[in-house]
């Protein structure tokens, strides 16, 4: 059997014919070895803190908040340089700077937007949703009753030697979400599948307010911080 499938491969001139198996060499067992040390070590080390000091973690984050209490965050509004819609809507720029959806209105669609920021540390970005009254309703997204779902946001910083470098979103927070829709779904570590952010009016006889999130069919401010 083993003649016959040899014979087979050798006969056809090709290679890497399944079964096929990987092996790592010596070094990089070793590596690996030495990584999962390292994991291990520190994931015992978190295990005994929160056996030995339960507290400590919210003592922390009490410690944080009250340092921060009464602070205000320090937006730069950003001024693209290009806003194009991938499902062919127009984003027009507004005299406020925010930017409004038109024409084409797909169902799902993407927002591609390219800003420059200022030099120094970025922490934050804010997408801000405003009402208008070409929306249905005066509302905030494009959809018959206003409504509209964010179902993920990228962000990516392009350096002055052309360098692309694709940045984590480790907190999202809003002002309202829809049951069933968590701001929470757009960080990266624990995306879940058919889920997003989903704003909707807050009443059945008006529109809701501006919301710090934006969406795929709104019209939107996006502010650095």
């Amino acid at each position: 059997m083993l003649g016959e499938f040899g014979g087979a491969a050798a006969s056809r001139k090709g290679g890497n014919t399944p079964p096929l198996l990987l092996l790592a060499d010596a070094d990089v067992k070793a590596k690996l070895a030495a990584a999962e040390s390292v994991v291990g070590a520190a994931q015992d080390a978190v295990q005994k803190a929160a056996i030995t000091d339960p507290t400590a973690q919210a003592a922390w984050e009490a410690k944080l908040r009250t340092a921060f209490a009464g602070k205000v965050a320090t937006w730069s509004l950003l001024t693209p340089q290009s806003a194009t819609s991938l499902g062919g809507a127009t984003l027009t720029r507004q005299p406020d700077g925010s930017l409004l959806a038109g024409g084409k209105n797909p169902t799902n669609d993407t927002y591609v937007v390219k800003t420059p920021v200022s030099p120094g540390l970025l922490t934050g970005l804010l997408l801000e949703v405003l009402p208008d009254p070409s929306l249905p309703g005066g509302s905030l997204g494009r959809y018959t009753n206003g409504n509209f779902v964010l179902s993920g946001v990228d962000v990516a910083l392009l350096t002055a030697d052309g360098k692309r470098i694709d940045l984590a979103i480790v907190d999202a927070q809003s002002d309202f979400d829809q049951p069933g829709y968590p701001i929470k779904s757009l960080v990266d570590e624990v995306k879940p599948v058919a889920k997003g952010k989903k704003a909707a009016p807050k009443t059945k006889t008006g529109p809701a307010g501006p919301s710090p999130a934006t969406s795929t069919k709104t019209r939107c401010h996006a502010r650095a911080c």
